[in-house]
This record gives structure tokens, C-alpha cells and sequence, in this order.
């Protein structure tokens, strides 16, 4: 049996909260089938590069998303 999976995350921007970060999302698919996760970190969309699906940091900056 041939089980195909991929990782994806983006931001809802239509979630922001009070200071204007967006909720980070995780998106698992296995074989078709997707299930959404909200990874409970949040971004500012100017440090999102929506393109590759992740942010525009170095590492450590990262890492340090409170």
C-alpha cells in the first residue's frame, strides 16, 4: 500500500488577534485525506513568506516565537 503525506503551514489571517499576529497552522496530509492543526503560535504577516510556507527569520529568531 502506497501512502503519500506532506507538511504544510500558513497563517489565518482572517484570525488575528488583538495586536494584529496571525494564528501559525499546520496542514497534514496522508493519502488525501488533510487534517489542520493550530500550532498555537502566532505571526505578523510582514514575517511570513507565503510563498514557501514559512518565516522570514533567521533560526534563532524562530525558535523565539513567543
Amino acid at each position: 500500500m502506497n501512502h503519500t503525506h506532506s507538511v504544510s503551514f500558513w497563517i489565518n489571517r482572517a484570525k488575528a488577534n488583538k495586536t494584529g499576529k496571525m494564528p501559525i497552522y499546520a496542514r497534514l496530509t496522508v493519502s488525501g485525506k488533510r487534517a489542520e492543526i493550530d500550532t498555537g503560535r502566532y505571526t505578523e504577516s510582514e514575517r511570513w513568506n507565503v510563498k514557501e510556507g514559512n518565516m522570514k527569520a533567521q533560526p534563532w529568531q524562530v525558535f523565539a516565537i513567543p
